[in-house]
C-alpha cells in the first residue's frame, strides 16, 4: 500500500506538468489557426482586387482612386492584423520554450 501512495504522489506532479503542457500547446495551435485565417483572408482580399480591377478594365470602367484606396486600406489592416498574430505566435513559442528549459533545469537539479 506504501508503494502504491508513493507510486501517485511521485506520478502526480508529472500529470499536472503534462496536463500544463497540453493546455499551453492548445493555445499555440489556436493562434496559429488565427494566422493561417488571416493570411487566407489576405490572399482572398488581394485576389477580389486584382479581380475586380481586371473585369472593371475590360467593361471600360476603371476603379476609382478612392475605390482603390479603400480595398487597398483593408489589405493593409488585414496585414498588421497577421503581423500582430506572428508576433504573439512567436511570443508564445519562446515563452514555451523558456519554460521547457528551466523544468529541465529542476529536474536534472533533482537528480
Amino acid at each position: 500500500m506504501k508503494g502504491v501512495a508513493s507510486a501517485i504522489l511521485a506520478a502526480t506532479p508529472l500529470a499536472a506538468l503534462i496536463l500544463y503542457f497540453a493546455l499551453s500547446g492548445q493555445q499555440q495551435v489556436r493562434t496559429d489557426q488565427q494566422r493561417v485565417e488571416v493570411k487566407q483572408q489576405i490572399e482572398a482580399a488581394q485576389f477580389d482586387l486584382e479581380f475586380e480591377q481586371m473585369s472593371r478594365d475590360i467593361s471600360n470602367k476603371p476603379m476609382t482612386a478612392e475605390e482603390l484606396a479603400k480595398k487597398k486600406a483593408v489589405i493593409e489592416a488585414l496585414k498588421k492584423k497577421s503581423e500582430t498574430w506572428d508576433s504573439r505566435f512567436d511570443a508564445e513559442f519562446e515563452q514555451m520554450d523558456k519554460e521547457l528549459a528551466e523544468l529541465k533545469s529542476a529536474l536534472d537539479k533533482g537528480q
